[in-house]
């Protein structure tokens, strides 16, 4: 139950001139606190089931050495209760830190992988099996996590190697679809020289049967002390993900490119998988999935705080903005963008690796030092009349 000051403070928040946007305090907002094991290497990366129900997490891995002898913890896969923040289940752990997870579109399958030793995993939800244990091609690209098909059954990835141009340079080189239980390739796209690089964001399509690509093709090479690279021009695709074929391809223009830097920040579709949004830092691009045409005007999200992530809702009305530092995020309608609401974090807190439940009314992550929770949004739904 809330506080009789904090409902006084939420009303008033809510309580916006005409026509603006009300402003709620993130720190202020109900919440639930998540169990959590007793040693673990720190938690900070989460996904919502489909249907919201449950709350999948993974510890990082930490270590500890005594009298010499060294020994590790963390890495575990685990479930929770979102309404109340119990544990549910521990599905098992990885050898290395979690990067991604991410669940079927009937939540009855769970990835797990790590960037550090490319260990991809499927989990049944059920009876927490371990479906499939695949090692990739390479470590994954940071920016662009491995995205897994809505059967469940398809890993696309993106993998990184270090040129030999430098040590300090690491630039991804394939993009690989996998079948996760056959543990096999079924395709992939590389680079034609050995310092070129795939700049590239992707996304799966709702009905499992096409990857949606943004990418830019850059060659390094060295000058002096210092290395240069040279856009080789970016295209936005359609491929087919059984086989990695173009269904179409749109060549992006060089004066459109020195525009807008290609590929874009995050590349997603539609709930209903008729269009394609691009991500850029200020707007968010539409385009038909049928022939990467563009329709209506791009969505405006031009801000002090530059764009983090878009998430859209489960029944394709909104969309979340997470914005840098992690100290605002913004709840707009689709496709229009008008914004209902924001929730802001004064520093010194903010809302660190915020995910959202798929209705949008919820979200988890850490504030400032606090223990994980998930906070409740409703509030702020209930004050736009949406």
């Amino acid at each position: 139950m809330l506080h009789p000051l904090t409902s006084l403070l939420l009303i008033a928040t809510l309580q916006a001139a005409p026509g603006t946007p009300p402003v709620l305090d993130g720190a202020g907002l109900p919440s639930v606190e998540l169990e959590i094991p007793d040693e673990h290497g720190g938690l900070d990366l989460f996904q919502f089931s489909p249907d919201g129900s449950i709350l999948a997490g993974a510890t990082r891995v930490g270590t500890v050495t005594w009298d010499d002898v060294q020994s590790s913890f963390g890495g575990e896969v685990i479930l929770w209760d979102p309404l109340t923040g119990k544990i549910l289940k521990t599905l098992g752990s990885h050898r290395t830190s979690p990067t991604t997870l991410q669940f079927s579109s009937d939540g009855r399958r769970l990835l797990s992988y790590s960037g550090q030793d490319h260990d991809a995993r499927l989990w049944s939800i059920p009876d927490g099996a371990l479906l499939a244990e695949v090692s990739l091609g390479g470590p994954g690209a940071g920016e662009q996590p491995p995205v897994l098909s809505p059967d469940g059954r398809i890993l696309l990835h993106l993998a990184e190697r270090t040129i030999d141009l430098s040590e300090d340079i690491d630039v991804a080189y394939l993009i690989e679809a996998w079948n996760l239980e056959a543990g096999k390739r079924l395709w992939t796209r590389t680079v034609d020289a050995p310092h070129e690089e795939i700049h590239a964001r992707f996304a799966i399509s709702p009905d499992g049967t096409t990857v949606a690509l943004s990418q830019e093709r850059i060659l390094w090479k060295r000058e002096g002390d210092r290395l240069q690279g040279r856009h080789l021009g970016g295209t936005h695709e359609l491929l087919q993900l059984a086989s990695g074929k173009p269904v179409w391809s749109v060549a992006l223009p060089e004066k459109q490119r020195s525009q807008r830097p290609h590929p874009e920040k995050q590349v997603l579709f539609t709930t209903d998988g008729s269009g394609i949004l691009m991500v850029g830092r200020k707007r968010v691009h539409h385009y038909d999935a049928s022939d990467g045409k563009p329709v209506g005007d791009p969505i405006d999200l031009e801000d002090e705080k530059s764009i983090g992530a878009i998430h859209l809702s489960a029944d394709g009305h909104h969309f979340m903005v997470t914005r840098f530092f992690d100290r605002q995020l913004e709840i707009r309608s689709f496709p229009d963008g008008a914004e209902l609401f924001r929730v802001s974090f004064d520093f010194p807190d903010k809302l660190s690796s915020g995910i959202p439940a798929p209705d949008l009314h919820r979200v988890v992550g850490q504030i400032s030092f606090s223990g994980p929770q998930v906070i409740d949004l409703g509030s702020g739904f209930a004050g736009s009349d949406e």
